[in-house]
């Protein structure tokens, strides 16, 4: 059955932050060649404007619960098509797995709001299911700039330490593994999102096919690290890094994190076989606030292809 479009009042939210999303005087973090290409990199929403908006395409598909895992799966991972297929073009795919990672979402539930260019289609979606669906839902964002994007669609926000556990957090990942293991931190949020995370009952990752690999590491992990100490926490990682390890942005204008850290960019390459041991040594290194590992955290991963949309599940994961 046809839902009405949406009402005039969501829109002119997304509109007015459509409009507003160019300041007066830019954060000098987000000025263009000095942005991260990573999974962290917050977009605009101004696909929004076109007719193809996922707006006015989901207002007429109904919401799938997720289904339960088959009896007696076997393996790492198993794939359900969960979106339509011929899916192409990289906007279009992270839109179909951000539109699609929302079946998951339940009325009443706490989420925690990740970071990036895939999840921001994720945070549209829920602000549309709160608008048109009457899903009562607040939200923890991991970073300042989901919490304006959340902020201007309406979506009841809570600060982590009022949120107390949360139901299920929804993020993107630069990297992940066959055991649902991910590199984050492409935007410079992983120490917020890996508190948010971390507080969650579950953890679902939007993302591409390109992000999946068979070894972390040729997406640089990103270590946050206090800013007055960098140059030593560099030292320190050298001896345990094979490649170079960078100060994102440089010495002169270096990129600073909504906690005021400074982001070192470390070139392990697609060596990291044991995440947890690495991450374990990295984060016993003086100065260092936190590293872009996820060890054991994601129980999901929605994952957009050329061919269709998929869902693969962590087996024994708190989603399976």
């Amino acid at each position: 059955m046809l839902r009405k479009p949406p009402p005039l009042g969501f829109i002119v939210r997304l509109a007015w932050f459509v409009s507003a999303a160019e300041p007066a005087l830019p954060d000098p973090r987000l000025v263009t060649g000095r942005l991260h290409r990573g999974e962290g990199t917050f977009l605009s929403v101004e696909h929004c404007q076109r007719p193809s908006c996922s707006l006015g395409q989901r207002a007429c598909r109904p919401r799938m619960n997720p289904p339960a895992s088959p009896a007696g799966h076997r393996g790492n991972h198993h794939a359900r098509p969960t979106g339509p297929r011929g899916v192409t073009g990289t906007e279009s795919l992270k839109e179909q797995a951000g539109i699609a990672a929302c079946q998951f979402i339940t009325d009443g539930m706490a989420l925690g709001l990740g970071t990036g260019s895939t999840v921001r289609y994720s945070i549209i979606e829920i602000a549309r299911m709160i608008e048109q669906e009457g899903i009562e839902v607040a939200g923890v964002p991991t970073s300042e700039d989901t919490r304006q994007l959340a902020e201007m669609l309406g979506i009841p926000l809570l600060e982590i330490r009022d949120a107390g556990s949360l139901d299920l957090t929804i993020d993107g990942a630069d990297e992940f593994d066959q055991n649902f293991d991910l590199i984050k931190g492409g935007g410079g949020a992983l120490t917020r999102e890996k508190i948010v995370a971390l507080a969650s009952e579950a953890m679902v990752v939007v993302a591409d096919d390109s992000k999946q690999v068979s070894t972390l590491g040729a997406f640089p992990l990103p270590v946050e690290v206090d800013g007055m100490a960098w140059d030593s926490v560099r030292d320190g990682i050298s001896d345990l890094c094979p490649g170079p390890v960078a100060l994102r942005g440089g010495e002169d204008e270096p990129f600073v994190t909504d906690n005021r850290g400074y982001i070192l960019d470390c070139s392990f390459g697609p060596t990291i076989s044991n995440p947890l041991d690495l991450e374990s040594r990295i984060r016993a290194i003086d100065g260092v606030v936190e590293a872009g590992l996820f060890v054991g955290i994601c129980d999901a991963v929605v994952m957009a292809s050329q061919d269709e949309v998929s869902t693969l599940v962590k087996p024994g994961g708190r989603l399976g």
